[in-house]
Protein backbone atom coordinates (compact mmCIF):
# COMPACT_ATOMS: atom_id res chain seq x y z
CA UNK A 1 0.00 0.00 0.00
CA UNK A 2 2.61 2.34 -0.39
CA UNK A 3 2.58 5.61 -2.23
CA UNK A 4 5.01 4.73 -4.70
CA UNK A 5 3.48 1.11 -5.59
CA UNK A 6 -0.42 2.30 -5.65
CA UNK A 7 1.15 5.28 -7.85
CA UNK A 8 2.56 3.11 -10.47
CA UNK A 9 -0.38 1.20 -10.61
CA UNK A 10 -2.48 4.54 -11.75
CA UNK A 11 0.16 5.46 -13.92
CA UNK A 12 0.33 1.93 -15.93
CA UNK A 13 -2.39 -0.17 -14.94
CA UNK A 14 -5.67 -1.12 -16.41
CA UNK A 15 -7.34 2.01 -18.10
CA UNK A 16 -10.64 0.88 -17.14
CA UNK A 17 -9.36 0.69 -13.24
CA UNK A 18 -9.32 3.38 -11.16
CA UNK A 19 -7.69 3.73 -7.61
CA UNK A 20 -9.81 5.19 -4.40
CA UNK A 21 -8.06 5.77 -1.59
CA UNK A 22 -9.07 6.52 2.50
CA UNK A 23 -8.33 6.73 5.92
CA UNK A 24 -10.71 6.74 8.78
CA UNK A 25 -9.87 8.23 12.06
CA UNK A 26 -10.75 8.68 15.27
CA UNK A 27 -10.30 12.56 16.13
CA UNK A 28 -7.26 13.68 14.58
CA UNK A 29 -5.37 10.01 14.85
CA UNK A 30 -5.62 8.04 11.75
CA UNK A 31 -6.33 4.30 12.66
CA UNK A 32 -7.07 2.43 8.82
CA UNK A 33 -6.13 3.16 5.74
CA UNK A 34 -8.05 1.79 3.04
CA UNK A 35 -7.10 1.49 -0.90
CA UNK A 36 -9.69 0.10 -3.56
CA UNK A 37 -10.44 0.25 -6.98
CA UNK A 38 -13.55 1.26 -9.09
CA UNK A 39 -13.62 -1.03 -11.93
CA UNK A 40 -15.87 -0.74 -14.92
CA UNK A 41 -16.74 -3.97 -17.28
CA UNK A 42 -18.26 -3.43 -20.46
CA UNK A 43 -20.04 -6.95 -21.89
CA UNK A 44 -17.57 -6.13 -25.21
CA UNK A 45 -14.85 -6.96 -23.26
CA UNK A 46 -16.22 -10.83 -22.35
CA UNK A 47 -14.44 -12.89 -24.59
CA UNK A 48 -16.19 -15.43 -26.53
CA UNK A 49 -15.82 -19.22 -25.98
CA UNK A 50 -12.53 -20.54 -26.90
CA UNK A 51 -12.20 -22.67 -30.04
CA UNK A 52 -11.16 -25.77 -27.76
CA UNK A 53 -15.23 -25.58 -25.96
CA UNK A 54 -17.06 -27.91 -28.02
CA UNK A 55 -19.38 -26.56 -30.50
CA UNK A 56 -22.78 -26.47 -28.92
CA UNK A 57 -21.58 -25.57 -25.86
CA UNK A 58 -19.81 -21.86 -27.94
CA UNK A 59 -23.66 -21.53 -29.47
CA UNK A 60 -24.96 -21.73 -25.89
CA UNK A 61 -22.54 -19.29 -24.10
CA UNK A 62 -22.62 -16.76 -27.49
CA UNK A 63 -26.25 -16.30 -26.98
CA UNK A 64 -25.88 -15.59 -23.47
CA UNK A 65 -22.99 -13.23 -24.23
CA UNK A 66 -24.48 -11.68 -27.42
CA UNK A 67 -26.97 -9.46 -25.30
CA UNK A 68 -24.12 -8.19 -22.47
CA UNK A 69 -21.89 -6.58 -25.00
CA UNK A 70 -24.20 -3.32 -24.57
CA UNK A 71 -24.01 -3.21 -20.88
CA UNK A 72 -21.82 -1.58 -18.68
CA UNK A 73 -20.91 -2.25 -14.84
CA UNK A 74 -19.17 0.01 -12.56
CA UNK A 75 -18.33 -1.77 -8.93
CA UNK A 76 -15.93 -1.19 -6.15
CA UNK A 77 -13.45 -3.58 -4.94
CA UNK A 78 -11.39 -3.19 -2.03
CA UNK A 79 -8.01 -4.48 -2.56
CA UNK A 80 -6.18 -4.81 -5.89
CA UNK A 81 -7.36 -6.77 -8.95
CA UNK A 82 -3.83 -6.74 -10.41
CA UNK A 83 -2.45 -8.94 -6.99
CA UNK A 84 -3.00 -11.14 -4.23
CA UNK A 85 -2.45 -10.32 -0.74
CA UNK A 86 -3.56 -8.06 1.78
CA UNK A 87 -3.87 -5.24 -0.02
CA UNK A 88 -6.83 -3.31 0.90
CA UNK A 89 -6.59 -2.08 4.27
CA UNK A 90 -3.84 -1.44 6.60
CA UNK A 91 -5.00 -0.78 10.63
CA UNK A 92 -3.38 0.36 13.18
CA UNK A 93 -1.73 -1.02 16.32
CA UNK A 94 -4.16 1.63 18.62
CA UNK A 95 -7.20 0.65 16.80
CA UNK A 96 -9.61 -1.56 18.10
CA UNK A 97 -12.32 -3.77 16.95
CA UNK A 98 -15.06 -1.04 16.32
CA UNK A 99 -12.59 0.49 13.67
CA UNK A 100 -14.28 -2.37 11.19
CA UNK A 101 -17.66 0.12 11.54
CA UNK A 102 -15.61 2.75 10.29
CA UNK A 103 -13.87 0.74 7.53
CA UNK A 104 -17.60 -0.69 6.81
CA UNK A 105 -18.77 3.13 6.83
CA UNK A 106 -16.16 4.29 4.51
CA UNK A 107 -16.43 1.61 1.77
CA UNK A 108 -20.20 2.17 1.55
CA UNK A 109 -20.05 5.76 0.97
CA UNK A 110 -16.95 4.66 -1.61
CA UNK A 111 -19.53 2.58 -3.31
CA UNK A 112 -22.24 5.04 -2.72
CA UNK A 113 -20.63 7.96 -4.48
CA UNK A 114 -20.90 8.62 -8.25
CA UNK A 115 -17.46 8.67 -9.89
CA UNK A 116 -17.67 11.95 -10.61
CA UNK A 117 -17.96 13.23 -6.92
CA UNK A 118 -14.73 11.66 -6.36
CA UNK A 119 -11.89 13.79 -6.27
CA UNK A 120 -9.66 12.77 -9.99
CA UNK A 121 -6.20 13.08 -9.43
CA UNK A 122 -3.02 10.90 -8.80
CA UNK A 123 -1.04 10.11 -5.87
CA UNK A 124 1.56 12.51 -5.66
Amino acid sequence: MSRRYLKTLEEHGPSNIVGRYAIVYRGDEPLAAIAAQRVTIRGDQIDSPTAAAPSRGRKAVGKLVHPLRAVSQEMLVCGNLLSWGDHGIAISPKADKSIFRGIAETLYRMRRAAPTRFLERPIS
